[in-house]
């Protein structure tokens, strides 16, 4: 191997391509064994240490290429000099973006690419020109490889074909045909879903809870939730239709496509009819409420201020439209405004005078009581037991990261069952997860000294600024309500305690005062 400079350090950077899937599917060989021994062969005598790094996944974009990722940052802190692979393609066959980011990098780093074939040095202007040309390439390939996908995708959704993604409940693939077919037991449940809903008039909510009640697995094998509900009765496949293309990636978001741009196939099997799918539909366009477009965008008192005490996630303000008749026999409506998360719908309203009253409470109240409702509502409870229970399990991954390591070091140098770059690779690795899991558990026991530190508070100032909190709040706009609310509170969580039809369930808040605010 001649090279035009000394190497420091290498990084082998060893990849699947798509060619490598298919040969592995007709072969049942593992390419990335062959590329590890080719690679490692070539190597044998190489003059310079390397690191090995192996990429699971085979996709092309950078940002899901982990060990890429961490090859580029080895190079920005100048540990890599070199790098080493089966060919150039393993490097980028992407997005021009990628290669230019890639491009860009072994350029200014000077970083010499080593195959089994030759050497590129980007140093060089010949080899530079050649790798431009040849990144240039790869990406051409790979949009052409791209179109085929694609239009073989489209081709076997019109063909009625199952292209992939989830299956939907209450269906399973047949293997032969590789179409989808109703499965036995879940087919009914789908059945009496639509039925609950279209004839019965029950809501989502009502349909989960029914279905959680007789122990119906969801399709994620857990609870049913409302959005699960919902999901399923807007699927077209239960009525016999398969649409392709309906949304389209652009950047990282999908985006909804005209109807003209979908590819829309019957299915050989159905298991609603369509008069009871569309009454379905029918219902659920009904009560779709109208409002403002940019009115989620909007910041209204308890934006992103409470959250659930189940799924953590900050509760989101909810419309929904609800009928009655009149006793003149006219058929009204009505807007209801809801805070909703996994657990169901609460009052905004009820939510928020619970909040005034809170802080009306912590005025009211004499000194002594005062103080003591202070003392509770500033420590914070499951705060200390997650940081006393991330210690313990942390303590848990340094002990095993410790026997790891020695494990490692009997198979290397008693047992000399693995060779000395394996064992500087992956001992390497095991020194810096140590060094972080250590740095992570100081730092929380930091966090417990500063937790445990006696509480310093004026009473008379305390009251004071919650009387000035309440005769402010009425008199300012909702985004100032929102800020000084959260100025207030470092944490407001909220527990339905018993379900209620409608809006009426109970609830309790947990809440956390931001002491600083009041010092």
């Amino acid at each position: 191997m001649r090279l035009p400079r000394k190497v420091k350090f290498a990084a082998l950077y060893l990849r699947k391509s798509r060619q490598d899937l298919k040969l592995e599917k007709l072969t049942n060989e593992d390419t990335l064994q062959a590329q590890r021994v080719l690679l490692r062969n070539f190597l044998k005598n190489a003059p310079f240490p390397y690191h090995t790094f192996e990429e699971i996944v085979t996709g092309s974009s950078l940002e899901k290429r982990h060990e890429m990722k961490r090859i580029i940052e080895g190079i920005k802190q100048e540990k890599y000099d070199a790098i080493v692979v089966k060919d150039i393609s393993r490097l980028s066959r992407g997005s021009q973006k990628d290669a230019g980011i890639l491009y860009e990098l072994l350029t200014q780093n000077e970083i010499l690419i080593i195959t089994p074939d030759r050497v590129i040095n980007c140093t060089d202007e010949n080899d530079l020109r050649m790798l431009r040309m040849e990144l240039f390439l790869f990406h051409e390939e790979w949009q052409i490889i791209r179109g085929r996908m694609v239009s073989g995708r489209k081709a076997a959704a019109e063909r009625g074909f199952f292209i992939g993604g989830p299956i939907p409940y209450g269906f399973q693939l047949d293997a032969k045909t590789k179409t989808l077919i109703p499965k036995e037991g879940e087919k009914e449940i789908v059945e009496q879903i639509f039925k609950w809903y279209a004839e019965d008039g029950y809501g989502y909510q009502r349909i989960a809870d029914l279905l959680n009640q007789q122990q119906v697995p969801s399709p994620g094998g857990k609870q049913w939730l409302k959005t699960t509900v919902k999901r399923l009765l807007l699927n077209e496949k239960y009525v016999g239709y398969s649409i392709y293309g309906k949304t389209k990636l652009k950047g990282e978001k999908a985006k909804l496509q005209p109807k003209d741009q979908w590819t829309v196939a019957e299915m050989n099997n159905h298991m609603i009819d369509d008069e009871l799918f569309k009454s379905a539909q029918e219902r659920i366009q009904s009560i779709k409420v109208k409002h403002d477009p940019n009115l989620y965008k909007k910041v209204h008192p308890l934006s992103k201020l409470v959250k659930c005490s189940v799924c953590g996630k900050n509760m989101i303000k909810r419309h929904t439209k609800s009928y009655y008749t009149n006793v003149k026999g006219e058929k009204k409506s009505y807007v209801l405004y809801l805070l909703g998360c996994c657990q169901g719908n609460i009052s905004y309203e009820r939510v928020l005078e619970r909040i005034i009253d809170i802080l009306k409470n912590f005025e009211d109240i004499d000194e002594k009581l005062l103080l003591e409702k202070i003392e509770q509502n500033v420590s914070v409870p499951k705060q200390e037991h997650y940081s006393l229970l991330a210690i313990e399990e942390l303590q848990k991954r340094l002990e095993k990261l410790r026997k790891l390591r020695l494990r490692l070091y009997d198979d290397y140098a008693e047992k000399g069952i693995i060779d000395q770059d394996i064992y500087q690779a992956k001992n390497n690795q095991y020194v810096q997860q140590i060094e972080e899991t250590q740095v992570k558990i100081e730092e929380i026991q930091k966090q417990e000294e500063v937790k445990d530190k006696p509480l310093s508070i004026d009473l008379e100032q305390f009251q004071r600024k919650i009387g000035s909190v309440l005769d402010t709040f009425e008199s300012i706009e909702p985004p100032f309500q929102n800020e000084l609310l959260h100025f207030i509170f470092d944490l407001v969580e909220l527990t339905i305690t018993h379900r209620r039809k409608g809006k009426r369930s109970e609830f309790e808040l947990h809440v956390v005062l931001n002491l600083p605010f009041f010092q």
